[in-house]
């Protein structure tokens, strides 16, 4: 009796195992159909990919003399400005803004600010707004004038953000004891070195959110990070490419540049320093047009609801427990919470991917949004206000 009983509980163990396995897993007949119909649109968008990827990487601004040249103008000695986002991870275009971390190179020094900074609500606005009147001075001497400053105190991680009257943003964080920012910044570049198909992804579905209207962080909708996750764990899983994945987990085949035990400095000193290739090439050779195919396929099953991606594991596990908002569980490696909080987001996505699967299966293959005229008539966007996709930017 005790042996039946400890089979069952097994096998029902392993049957949800197998479920799990199952769900949000390409499906091969889908992503054969889509070839088979549109293999010429598949190059030629391939094609599109290829060029606007050099595009962006020759027009990439040389903005890395900015952070030493504010640093020098506006902070004491022993404090520096470190660069964070796709100016440095690989994946800037020529309209990213600059984001920067406020940092305190001394390490005692350094704790010591942290615990005064945001022990203390009163000193945490007197600093930022005293930062923000000095940059605008010296903007002002640098040929630059600032068109208006933005002090969010409120935040976890407090920001000050800096329009200045050319178009450029300058987001300053001021950053609490994990520099999460820095940490990710120092894995998304190795992510982005380790197989371009990453960087030509993220491009396309960069535009391609834009067009559905679901990527802008400040009304809850999705950020450029929280893009960038979705990709590498699409990449990365064995769930959504089997058997190859495009780009390994970092965190268990190069802890030593990624990992949450490094310290900070030396983080730093990494970003400082010129990209050093790591040994990792993919025995996938899928076109990033067929996996973008993949892409929407394997998100469109995808169940936010019951399901949880963690970047450092390189899967999509069973959430531990399911509160009435759904969120969409993001977790890269330094944070124990999701880096998604908006439950409009989660939606946004969901019903998105299952919207272009349909639109993938019974209309044409035509251009990438937002690299060539023309493209309200794609599939991709054509009737997305018929259901309610664009009411969710506002």
């Amino acid at each position: 009796m005790i042996g039946r009983t400890a089979f069952r509980r097994l096998a029902t163990k392993a049957r949800a195992i197998a479920t799990g396995s199952r769900e949000g897993r390409s499906n091969a007949a889908f992503v054969e159909t889509i070839r088979s119909r549109h293999g010429l649109q598949l190059e030629s968008l391939d094609q599109k990919l290829d060029e606007a990827d050099r595009r962006r990487t020759d027009s990439q601004a040389t903005t890395s003399e900015l952070p030493q040249s504010l640093a020098s103008r506006v902070l004491s000695r022993g404090c520096r400005f470190v660069r964070v986002g796709s100016s440095v991870n690989g994946l800037s275009s020529d309209n990213s803004d600059i984001d920067l971390v406020f940092f305190p190179t001394d390490d005692s020094r350094r704790r010591l600010f942290l615990k005064d900074f945001h022990g203390n609500a009163d000193f945490k606005m007197q600093f930022i707004t005293a930062i923000s009147n000095v940059i605008t001075r010296e903007f002002a001497n640098m040929g630059t004038p600032v068109e208006c400053s933005v002090i969010l105190h409120h935040l976890r991680v407090p920001l000050l953000i800096v329009h200045l009257q050319n178009g450029l943003s300058v987001d300053i964080q001021f950053p609490d004891e994990t520099f999460q920012a820095i940490r990710n910044t120092n894995l998304m570049r190795h992510y982005v070195h380790c197989d371009n198909r990453l960087s030509k992804l993220f491009l396309y579905l960069r535009f391609l959110f834009d067009a559905l209207e679901i990527r802008d962080s400040k009304y809850g909708l999705l950020s450029s990070y929280h893009i960038l996750l979705l990709a590498v764990h699409f990449l990365q899983s064995g769930q959504a490419l089997s058997p190859w994945p495009v780009l390994p987990v970092l965190c268990k085949t190069h802890n030593s540049l990624v990992g949450g035990h490094i310290p900070i400095q030396d983080v730093v000193t990494a970003l400082d320093s010129r990209h050093q290739p790591i040994d990792w090439t993919s025995n996938n050779k899928m076109t990033t047009a067929e996996l973008i195919v993949r892409f929407v396929d394997y998100y469109s099953t995808f169940d936010a609801s019951q399901n949880a991606i963690y970047i450092e594991k390189g899967l999509a596990a069973r959430r531990k427990q399911v509160s009435g908002d759904i969120h969409l569980l993001l977790l890269d490696p330094y944070s124990r919470t999701t880096v998604c909080r908006s439950g409009i987001a989660a939606k946004a996505f969901a019903d998105s991917m299952q919207y272009l699967r349909r639109k993938m299966v019974h209309e044409k293959l035509r251009s990438i949004p937002g690299l060539v005229p023309h493209i309200s008539g794609s599939f991709f966007i054509q009737s997305a206000d018929k259901m309610g996709i664009v009411a969710y930017s506002r």
